[in-house]
């Protein structure tokens, strides 16, 4: 039989994941023609696809279930007395969510993916075969095969990789830019009218070179930048201002295991973190406009955990500048 050579229409798993690959790459602050050829679609179709209401309800992915993960990886490494296997796990849990906040359906497989590299290297394992029946049985808690299928599913379009890319080429990567922003929102003064912090003057500061990024970004493309990245900000800013601990952990990297370890062996650097990182998610939170955190989800720490204050930088005379440019 003669084919007709007629494309097959586009099911519902393929259509969402093409345009959640459009979002991710707008949220990414790529151009829509970058994102479209990413996501393998018209602008016209994900236009479409996003109006139609049907489609959405096929496959919500649950960002509170993801946040409440969050919660509890927090919840566990501010204990002292937690499991050694568990503190690792909550780890990744924090480093990979700290990567990509947004990409809920993913996050699981780039579990896996960290969790086998660290015991292959770590235990110099082969196999799973080859793991002492502790780790065998963490590691098998972790391994789902039915995410594992969907790695390598076309329209999955996800590759676990851990590096922080710079943008468009520039030494900066989204991940400074969000610890910048959350510096601005801690040190601007909201007593005074000029100094006031807003997500507006935040996107003035960058778009007038006050940050030291390069990056021109659209009234929209900044938007979609703070609902991606805005309830990571405080911790990045606290990695990146007030704290000893990267957490950026890249499997490629030969040091891999001893990064892991290194955040690992210091529970009181791991603490100190967390209390610097929920006086400042509390600051920010009280500081942004409540319109600008409608629909956000920030972590939650637990009542328990003390809050230690930050000592922001002051604003530098070009951040000044730019904002009143």
């Amino acid at each position: 039989m003669v084919q007709s050579g007629r494309v097959e229409p586009h099911t519902i798993d393929d259509k969402l994941k093409k345009v959640e690959i459009f979002d991710g790459q707008i949220d990414a602050g790529q151009s829509t023609e970058e994102a479209c050829r990413a996501a393998g679609a018209s602008l016209s179709s994900i236009y479409r696809w996003k109006r139609d209401p049907g489609l959405f309800s096929q496959l919500a992915p649950d960002y509170e279930g993801a946040m409440v993960r969050i919660d509890q990886a927090i919840a566990m490494l501010s204990r002292e007395e937690t499991d050694r296997s568990v503190r690792r796990q909550a780890i990744l849990e924090i480093a990979i969510w700290l990567m990509w906040p947004m990409q809920v359906l993913e996050r699981p497989m780039a579990l896996m993916a960290l969790s086998a590299v660290y015991f292959r290297r770590s235990r110099q394992a082969e196999a799973l075969n080859d793991l002492e029946g502790a780790d065998l049985e963490e590691l098998s808690g972790i391994i789902d095969l039915r995410q594992f299928e969907r790695m390598f599913e076309p329209e999955t379009g996800f590759i676990p990789h851990f590096r922080c890319f710079n943008i468009d080429g520039k030494p900066f990567t989204a991940r400074s830019v969000a610890g910048s922003i959350a510096w601005y929102f801690l040190s601007a003064d909201a007593d005074k009218l000029d100094t006031r912090p807003s997500i507006q003057r935040a996107h003035k500061a960058i778009n007038n070179h006050g940050f030291k990024y390069d990056w021109g970004l659209s009234d929209k493309s900044f938007r979609s930048f703070w609902k991606s990245h805005a309830a990571t900000m405080p911790m990045l800013y606290v990695e990146q201002f007030d704290s000893k601990i990267e957490w950026v952990l890249d499997p490629e990297s030969d040091s891999f295991v001893d990064d892991l370890h290194e955040i690992l062996d210091c529970p009181d650097l791991v603490q100190d973190f967390l209390s610097r990182s929920k006086w400042a998610t509390r600051q920010i939170m009280s500081k942004v406009d409540k319109r600008a955190l409608a629909g956000l989800r920030f972590p939650k720490f637990p009542d328990d955990l003390d809050e230690t204050p930050c000592d922001p930088p002051p604003l530098t005379k070009k951040v000044l500048a730019a904002l009143r440019a």
